[in-house]
C-alpha cells in the first residue's frame, strides 16, 4: 500500500511538473506572437507614414505644376522662375525628406556629436 501511495505521489509531482513546462511554452509562444505581431503594426505603420508623405509631396507638386499654369497660361510652360523653384523644391525634398544625394556627391557627416 506504502508502494502504491508513493507511486501515486511521484506520479502527481510529474503531472504537475509537465503542466507547469506545457503552461510556460504556451505562455513564451503567446509572448513571441505578440512581439511578432507588434513588429508587423510597427512596419505597417511606418508605410502608411511614408505613404502620408508621399500624398503631401505629390500634393505640394500639383500646387506647383498649378501656379506654372496660372503663371504661363499659353501653355509653353518655361516660366524660368517657376522652373528653377520647382527644380530646387524636387532637389531639397530628395536630399533632406529621401536622404538621396546626386551622383559623385561627397557627404561629409559630422560624428563629434
Amino acid at each position: 500500500m506504502k508502494k502504491k501511495s508513493s507511486l501515486l505521489r511521484g506520479l502527481n509531482a510529474i503531472a504537475v511538473a509537465v503542466f507547469c513546462v506545457f503552461a510556460v511554452l504556451v505562455i513564451m509562444i503567446t509572448l513571441v506572437s505578440l512581439n511578432a505581431v507588434n513588429a508587423a503594426n510597427e512596419k505597417q505603420e511606418e508605410k502608411n507614414e511614408q505613404l502620408r508623405f508621399s500624398n503631401q509631396v505629390m500634393e505640394e507638386v500639383i500646387a506647383l505644376q498649378q501656379r506654372l499654369e496660372e503663371r504661363n497660361p499659353t501653355g509653353d510652360g518655361h516660366d524660368p522662375d517657376i522652373d528653377s523653384e520647382f527644380k530646387q523644391y524636387i532637389l531639397d525634398t530628395a536630399r533632406n525628406e529621401l536622404g538621396l544625394v546626386m551622383p559623385n556627391e561627397k557627404i561629409f557627416v559630422d560624428i563629434s556629436h
